[in-house]
């Protein structure tokens, strides 16, 4: 049984689903991007790879030697993009999917379809720590991928997690790690806008007035507004990798920067012309990673092995 609040985030995050769908104007974000996409790869598994998991999947494979995981699951899998990649990878058998927006799960269950997975991939709309609270020890993997910055209690998320996986199972995440409900540092909104106040005019058209310019300086996210839309959005996010260190000490963890990919370039994506601007892009993922190993960074990839 799902609570107001539970039902009241499967709406709004349906509700999302649907705009995508309608809305004529494209907002361009950076998982969209190919060369984004590969890049962040690169920083996982030192390959240029295509897929939002693949990085993440290399790396796992070729760290623990493993190369099949029987069951796994995943809580918040959306449309269950990434852990159908994971399927068809062949790196899970089968799979558990929670999620609490009932549209998402429809278009999940049409990709399996398509995909011919549909009797390896199990959707529940359900609060999987209500359904699994005891349960034991019955997990090979636990995958995350942009959703435990979507709980409001990371401690006790991942301490049910050390609960579920069985001995040498694996822990995998890829997750937004950065400041709660995205209220950057000062310094991070120096970093972008900063890098607004180099890129020519052109770049900074707003994209749906175009008309209008995007602003060069970058300020912090309306927290009221975001609070309103959607309360667990990155709702306990800066505790992801303190209390990954907590309950899975022997955690590595890949900072994936996002400073320049995620703040500086929101919404000037879609003004960049991805063959024309590749040395540009090139340029600023370089930069993004510069800054990443100043100690700024918002994403991040980890693994860890229960023993």
């Amino acid at each position: 049984m799902l609570s107001d609040k539970q039902k009241a985030i499967g709406k709004y995050w349906s509700k999302q689903t649907a705009s995508k769908t309608t809305d004529a104007v494209k907002w361009i974000r950076f998982w969209q991007i190919p060369r984004i996409v590969a890049d962040i790869n690169h920083r996982i598994c030192g390959e240029f790879v295509d897929g939002p998991s693949k990085g993440l999947i290399d790396r796992v494979r070729r760290d623990t030697g493993r190369a099949v995981f029987e069951r796994a699951i995943s809580i918040g899998c959306g449309g269950g993009i990434k852990e159908a990649q994971i399927l068809t990878e062949g790196m899970a058998a089968d799979f558990d999917l929670y999620e609490l927006s009932e549209s998402r799960i429809e278009i999940g269950k049409a990709r399996a379809r398509k995909l011919g997975i549909e009797n390896r991939m199990h959707f529940h709309c359900a609060d999987a720590f209500v359904e699994l609270q005891d349960a034991r020890e019955c997990y090979d993997m636990i995958y995350w991928g942009d959703s435990l910055h979507h709980m409001f209690d990371v401690d006790d998320a991942l301490a049910f997690c050390k609960r579920l996986l069985k001995p040498g199972g694996v822990l995998m995440l890829q997750e937004y790690v950065g400041p709660n409900h995205l209220q950057f540092t000062p310094r991070m909104l120096e970093i972008a806008t900063g890098v607004r106040n180099l890129l020519p005019d052109r770049y900074l058209k707003h994209p749906t007035e175009p008309e209008k310019a995007l602003p060069r300086r970058v300020i912090p996210t309306n927290l009221k507004g975001l609070l309103k839309r959607d309360p667990s959005e990155a709702a306990d996010s800066e505790n992801i990798l303190p209390a990954l260190r907590k309950h899975f000490p022997n955690a590595t963890v890949v900072p994936l920067g996002g400073v320049i990919y995620f703040v500086a370039l929101s919404d000037v994506l879609g003004n960049m012309d991805m063959q024309e601007d590749a040395a540009l892009l090139d340029t600023l993922l370089s930069l993004d990673e510069w800054v990443t190993e100043q100690g700024e960074f918002l994403y991040a990839a980890a693994y860890a092995v229960q023993e």
